[in-house]
């Protein structure tokens, strides 16, 4: 009521009418002394003055102001508008305050029931089956839908398929138990390693078999002469292979025998070493026996590919003048004599190539 202060009223609504301060008038009419309360309630504020014109005495004003107000409308009415059923709905509210916390329980429960919980540590196998049902992964491998496409021009081979069914395997088993990141990222790192780790041994035992397969054509292309024909063809290789300061950097090495084990070892795309393929054989072993490479002239003193067959004769017919002791020693008699054979059939080759030419 415009901020009246009703303890002023009440404490002086009795001596405005000549009594004792806090008597109560009854009977319900004027008290005496006229309009001496609303003046005396009024305080000189004519709009206070005005709102009292309208009560006849003391006890009527204030029986007005202290009731409950009974034209306050209805919160939950206000709320339902025309709608019944909603008003009966709510008609298990006290209060506005117990609808408001109904209201946000209920906004917190459709916000959480969008989300995604996370499995912990002590998760249950259900748990995180559910969670990666909900992340979209499918019940079986064979759900996905792969879009990934190879390069253009590359084929897929027997063996990728292989390789990318594995891994696809792999990481469906984990999505399904509910794999965090780090896990899965870990998991494509396994998935790697143990590829390149079955790769090398898969490089090795198809190489082992390329080699066995080259060992029995040319058992069968040379038969008997098999043997010598294959030192024919190392001792041809070691031949053409140079020798020097570059290669044993190249190479890694500081001897010969050992470099022309790693370089005759080294492999084609398809694993087979240089050395095991039984064309290259047959290639090197043709090269020494046309070269007149053989093994005791060759091994010689140990010269390796810079043995020079002549060179060598024209050193040892030269002791003959120089150290005719030395010159005469079985083994160097012995030497002499291959390099005498050597030297004719290469001369009786050569003739052959010849002919052939002409």
């Amino acid at each position: 009521m415009g901020g009246m202060k009703f303890s002023r009223f009440r404490d002086e609504r009795g001596a405005g009418e000549g009594g004792a301060s806090g008597a109560t008038p009854t009977g319900g009419g004027s008290a005496p002394g006229g309009d001496a309360w609303k003046a005396s309630l009024a305080g000189g504020d004519q709009s206070r003055a005005k709102v009292l014109e309208g009560f006849k005495s003391p006890d009527e004003f204030w029986a007005k102001v202290s009731a409950p107000a009974q034209d306050a409308p209805d919160w939950r009415r206000v709320i339902a508008g025309d709608d019944s059923e909603e008003l009966k709905s709510l008609e298990r509210f006290a209060d506005p305050a117990a609808y408001r916390k109904a209201f946000r329980d209920t906004q917190t429960a459709l916000r959480e029931s969008g989300r995604i919980k996370l499995p912990g540590e002590n998760a249950t196998d259900e748990e995180r089956t559910a969670f990666a049902r909900a992340l979209g992964v499918p019940e079986k491998v064979d759900g996905y839908k792969i879009e990934a496409k190879p390069a253009d021009g590359y084929e897929v081979s027997e063996s990728d398929k292989g390789f990318l069914d594995h891994m696809t395997t792999k990481l469906h088993e984990a999505l399904s138990k509910g794999a965090n990141p780090n896990q899965l990222v870990s998991l494509a790192h396994q998935i790697y390693y143990d590829a390149a780790a079955q790769g090398l041994i898969d490089r090795e035992n198809g190489a082992a078999d390329r080699a066995a397969e080259g060992e029995r054509i040319n058992k069968t292309f040379w038969g008997s002469e098999y043997e010598p024909n294959i030192r024919r063809a190392i001792e041809g290789f070691k031949h053409f292979l140079p020798w020097n300061d570059e290669v044993k950097q190249i190479l890694g090495v500081q001897d010969f025998d050992e470099a022309v084990q790693k370089f005759g070892g080294r492999r084609f795309e398809d694993g087979t070493a240089f050395m095991d393929d039984p064309l290259v054989q047959r290639m090197f072993a043709g090269i020494a026996r046309d070269l007149a490479v053989e093994d005791p002239i060759f091994n010689a003193r140990g010269e390796g590919s810079s043995f020079d067959p002549n060179k060598r004769w024209n050193e040892l017919m030269k002791l003959r003048e120089t150290s005719p002791r030395e010159y005469a020693k079985p083994e160097i008699q012995k030497e002499l004599a291959q390099l005498a054979a050597a030297g004719e059939r290469q001369g009786e080759r050569a003739s052959e190539r010849g002919s052939r030419a002409a």
